[in-house]
């Protein structure tokens, strides 16, 4: 299966100065990949963070979580992005660190022309199970839409959702929250699911068991389907790699959190 793959080369102006560039080490290329979550809250950071540091520049690739780390491990990466934490093997295997970015809400999502508007978690395992996927409120058939297997949000549909049963064999795989949100956007009949950073008017997104998705619902803890997003590096990452996993976990970051539909990270 082709893996999501957005490549993007972060470079200041020709003739740019740098302007109180905030890195000790104000130049070079860092390499991320994994979770498609992450980028566009990176892609504004590393947007704003070139400006000052006109020597610097971010490779930003998908493929998801399983790839990151994957890629970090053998030195491909410089920093993996996830949706889930690392098991203990990939640390020990990698020798690798991770460190909280964001707090983030799964959200099924449908078609805006879908009357469905609530559904529970129970209701949400049965579809997702059942061959074929029907609606739980007519027996009118249902498109499943999930991510791969390299990927932290299925990792964490499956945890949350799932919890041991499989998923349907009609179920339409997809490789990238971009591609999940096009996907359900062009078929009235699908369900899928994505980080609340990327809902926006293409689809509509369901209130679980009449809790709805919102940035009050996720603060107070009452959103059920909520996970963290992390950073990961090796043990002993490069300089500038170590000096940009400071930057994002510092005020640049918590100050755009709310914009890109994010909490901070739990504590502790």
């Amino acid at each position: 299966m082709n893996k999501f793959l957005l490549s993007l080369a972060l470079l200041a102006p020709q003739g740019t100065k740098a302007d109180s560039c905030p890195l000790p080490h104000s130049s070079g290329t860092v390499r991320f990949a994994g979770g498609t979550a992450h980028i566009p809250l990176i892609e504004e950071l590393g947007q704003g963070l070139r400006k000052k540091c006109p020597g610097l520049r971010f490779l930003l690739a998908g493929g998801g979580s399983g790839v990151g780390v994957q890629k970090l491990s053998a030195g491909l990466v410089d920093i993996a992005n996830t949706g889930r934490p690392l098991s203990d093997a990939e640390r020990k295997k990698g020798g690798l660190k991770s460190y909280p970015l964001a707090s983030d809400a799964m959200v099924m999502i449908v078609h805006p022309s879908n009357a469905i508007s609530d559904i529970s978690l129970s209701e949400l395992q049965t579809m997702f199970a059942a061959e074929p996927p029907r609606w739980p409120t007519n027996t009118n058939p249902t498109h499943i839409f999930v991510r791969d297997e390299a990927s932290g949000t299925q990792e964490v549909f499956m945890q949350l959702v799932m919890r041991g049963k499989k998923i349907s064999r009609q179920a339409h795989y997809t490789s990238s929250h971009g591609a999940m949100k096009l996907a359900v956007s062009r078929d009235p009949q699908a369900i899928g699911f994505l980080s609340f950073a990327y809902v926006d008017e293409q689809v509509k997104a369901l209130s679980i068991g009449g809790t709805a998705p919102t940035r009050q619902n996720m603060v107070n803890g009452l959103y059920p389907l909520m996970r963290t997003l992390f950073v990961n590096v090796k043990e002993t990452p490069s300089p500038l790699a170590s000096d940009v996993i400071s930057f994002l976990l510092g005020p640049e970051t918590k100050a755009l959190l709310e914009k890109h539909g994010f909490l901070p990270p739990p504590l502790g």
